[in-house]
């Protein structure tokens, strides 16, 4: 199975196209690279208006690499759009500045509900990430809120939550429960009548996945970001940087506003480079890092210290995976996240071999839900779900399903 199913035809334009890294670039792809890159691109953008564009497929590119409400802002200030796209754009630069507001409010009432049952918890992503990189929430698009906590807050963490209003996406017994808090990474909860809209983290990815970052001691690190006249928690710069680099992996770099996040916290923030390498190094993510600088420097333009620049250089498998990964993001299709490809593309992203032996081996051996749910073991075999996943993966893989 492939790693990447396509939807559609590659984008092709009426308008002049142009390569970057091997891709073809029509003038719609173009004016979302500048409406997503923080440096000032109004030539660019004006320059494209003036061609033969095709604003139904560019608005249909910005809401799918969740980009719309940015390009929005940036395209409502130019002059020759067409008067019914400018009135859309208008709305939607309106729409989701109530939705963030809306979003901001619900992540103060979460916080004051963990913080009264003595829960350190610190916002990832969503409102905090717009203030910190953006600098507005109207910029940036988000449709729920993710909080990190400690593993060992979980128990504390739900009750308040649930108590507070909040409902589990999942229903586990306690013996499922201790196993996915040891081979997932969060858990989701609804708030009637809003579904989907909170992500508690213990963890940034799966076990699985054989990434070991120290959450705890990104905690200790936190600092404060403001968020509409309050002070609320965020992780260090160089921590939420690490963090945006393996989200991106994860997801294989397949929307735009990944990379753009990145782009917006490299120039608004002032970054100590040395610390950034050097816990990249540690945790064994120095691929993953310099990965997501490359296709930040490459289709945004960031500019790196010389002595960044000389870093990615040191592994020469890194522009070729970034090259490879930027496909992903501009050929419009569905990320199979299931598929052997996807993992072997993820391992590749991984500088130390013994990490990737890991991911296959916890892969082929972490019982998920689906085996929970597939066969019903009794208790005490329920360690045996391993051998389950097994059997499963095999047959998968005797079908051809991978």
């Amino acid at each position: 199975m492939p790693l990447m199913t396509p939807i559609s035809s590659p984008t092709e334009s009426a308008g002049h196209s142009r390569k970057l890294m091997g891709n073809l670039v029509s003038p719609e792809w173009e004016m979302l690279l500048a409406a997503a890159s923080p440096a000032d691109a109004t030539a660019t953008m004006n320059r494209l208006i003036e061609q033969h564009f095709d604003w139904v497929l560019f608005e249909r590119l910005a809401e799918t690499h969740g980009l719309l409400p940015m390009a929005a802002s940036k395209l409502s200030s130019l002059s020759g759009i067409p008067e019914a796209m400018m009135a859309e754009l208008h709305k939607i630069c309106q729409e989701n500045a109530r939705r963030g507001l809306w979003f901001a409010g619900e992540l103060f009432s979460i916080l004051e509900t963990l913080s009264a049952a003595g829960i350190l918890a610190i916002p990832y992503k969503g409102p905090t990430l717009a203030a910190t990189a953006q600098g507005d929430l109207v910029l940036r698009q988000f449709h729920d809120l993710d909080i990190l906590i400690s593993r060992k807050d979980w128990p504390r963490s739900k009750k308040a939550l649930i108590d507070a209003g909040f409902s589990p996406k999942l229903e586990l017994t306690a013996r499922e429960e201790r196993a996915y808090l040891k081979s997932a990474c969060d858990f989701t909860f609804h708030h009637p009548p809003v579904k989907n809209i909170l992500e508690i983290h213990w963890d940034l990815v799966p076990n699985f996945y054989s990434v070991q970052i120290p959450l705890d001691h990104m905690a200790a690190r936190a600092t404060l970001v403001e968020l509409c006249g309050r002070a609320v928690p965020s992780l260090s710069p160089e921590d939420l940087l690490l963090c945006l680099m393996v989200h991106g992996a994860k997801h294989a770099w397949s929307r735009l506003c990944w990379v753009s996040d990145i782009a917006y916290l490299i120039q608004r923030v002032e970054m100590d480079w040395k610390t950034v390498r050097r816990r990249a190094e540690r945790w064994h993510i120095a691929r993953i890092t310099r990965i997501g600088l490359f296709l930040t420097r490459w289709m945004l333009g960031a500019e790196l210290p010389q002595a960044v620049e000389a870093w990615m250089q040191q592994d020469s498998e890194t522009s070729v995976l970034a090259e490879t990964l930027s496909r992903n993001v501009f050929h419009d299709c569905k990320l199979v996240t299931e598929s052997l490809a996807y993992f072997r593309l993820f391992a590749r992203q991984r500088e130390d071999i013994r990490d990737r032996v890991r991911l296959f081996a916890r892969l082929a051996t972490t019982s998920t839900l689906s085996e929970w749910r597939s066969v019903r073991l009794p208790e005490p075999l329920f360690p045996l779900y391993g051998a389950v996943r097994a059997w499963r993966l095999g047959q998968r893989f005797v079908r051809g399903g991978m």
